[in-house]
């Protein structure tokens, strides 16, 4: 009973199947028109499906080769092909190593892979850290022409000029050197405890021969900071060297103070730029006399200062107090720094004035070391007595051309 009710059911279905295909005929028979568009509709869509299929294809090829797979021309044809078990246990090895396109789609790359710029000027940030870092130094080249033979071959040093003889006995020299040269490295990183910075740099001004122009590395600034705390060898705090005058030679001015020192300090500053500091730096002298009755041991030097920034310009004031100890004597001594720029744009935008002025005494050594002076003498009975400092310079500097400036500067020691 079920089969023929199934069989009818069958019979049944095949007949409304040909009556729809005869009222389709029928129709189409009486309307040539609806026939016409119905086949040109089939022959677009053949063709969509055509070009659809040829597109497929050509992805399936590009995956094959970024996979690193032979690519198949005919899938679809596996006559006479036969995939080996070798060659489908290697495609299967080839994407599974493939874990870049197993984590991330196709064509994206990791947001970190690329250097991008670093949160200082001219600094690169370091991937996968807060960190920036910017590798600096500049190359120069310094030509000097002394007409009386006053020591002036590779570098000004006014000390080295003869006050006895005949000026006109001397000889012409000319010298060309390139150890003024020097490179650093400037890490900078933001912290729990505050602003974090490392900072070292070298030039070629150590010893060495000017005839095989073999010069030693040398070292110039190292430290570390951290928020307010500044440890390492810098220019000491005594130093103001933004009211330095600009001079290719590093003998100028002689009444600048430029001593590099290492110490630590403690400095609060301003977002105008002002600030204020405290800090003790390397105890060190030079004297002349009874050096039986010398002690190199003594209390580290002190140094306070201030700086008030406006829009015209700035002054600093600093302090330095040290200790000069002999065998039979101590005495506490030091001396004041007043120094600024005062900007001038009446004259030009950039141009300024800037200058500087100490008194004291016992810190010669904080002036350049081509100067040669003496902090102290040092009697046979081992008294001290201090070498007394007065110096003043001040600076004109004038924007001439975009990239060149013209500075006059005079001193008094």
């Amino acid at each position: 009973m079920k089969r023929k009710l199934f069989a009818l059911l069958l019979g049944a279905t095949r007949l409304i199947r040909v009556g729809s295909v005869l009222s389709l005929a029928q129709a189409l028979a009486l309307n040539p028109a609806i026939a016409q568009s119905s086949a040109d509709a089939e022959i677009d869509r053949l063709d969509e499906i055509a070009q659809l299929r040829a597109e497929v294809e050509d992805l399936r090829k590009l995956v094959q080769e970024l996979l690193g797979m032979p690519v198949d021309s005919n899938p679809g044809d596996n006559s006479g092909k036969a995939t080996s078990a070798a060659e489908s246990n290697e495609s299967s090895e080839l994407v599974k190593r493939d874990t870049f396109l197993q984590r991330r789609p196709i064509g994206r790359v990791p947001d970190d892979a690329f250097v991008t710029a670093g949160d200082f000027s001219g600094s690169v940030s370091i991937p996968g850290s807060a960190g920036s870092f910017r590798i600096g130094g500049m190359v120069q080249v310094n030509g000097n022409y002394d007409w009386d033979n006053q020591g002036f071959q590779q570098i000004g040093v006014p000390t080295s000029i003869p006050i006895d003889g005949d000026p006109d006995d001397g000889e012409k020299q000319f010298g060309i050197h390139a150890r003024l040269s020097n490179f650093n490295l400037d890490y900078r990183a933001p912290t729990a405890m505050g602003n974090f910075r490392a900072f070292v740099e070298f030039d070629m001004f150590g010893d060495g021969d000017q005839f095989t122009n073999d010069y030693d590395v040398r070292l110039r600034h190292a430290g570390v900071e951290l928020g307010n705390w500044r440890f390492g060898q810098y220019h000491s705090g005594f130093i103001d060297v933004f009211a330095l005058p600009e001079s290719a030679d590093p003998g100028s001015p002689l009444a600048a103070p430029v001593l590099r020192q290492p110490g630590f300090y403690y400095m609060r500053g301003t977002n105008d730029g002002s600030n204020v500091g405290l800090g003790i730096e390397n105890p060190a002298f030079d004297f002349a006399g009874n050096a039986d009755l010398l002690l190199s041991e003594s209390l580290p030097n002190v140094v306070a200062f201030g700086k008030l920034q406006r829009d015209w310009g700035y002054v600093r004031l600093a302090g330095l107090g040290l200790q000069l100890r002999s065998r039979n004597e101590e005495v506490l001594t030091g001396g004041v720094h007043l120094s600024g720029r005062i900007n001038t744009p009446k004259t030009g935008p950039d141009d300024n004035v800037s200058f500087g002025v100490q008194y004291g005494e016992g810190f010669v050594h904080y002036y350049s070391s081509f100067v040669g002076g003496l902090d102290g003498v040092i009697s046979d009975t081992g008294d001290v007595e201090a070498t007394g400092i007065e110096a003043a310079f001040f600076s004109l500097s004038t924007l001439v051309v975009e990239s060149m400036a013209l500075n006059v500067y005079g001193q008094r020691v």
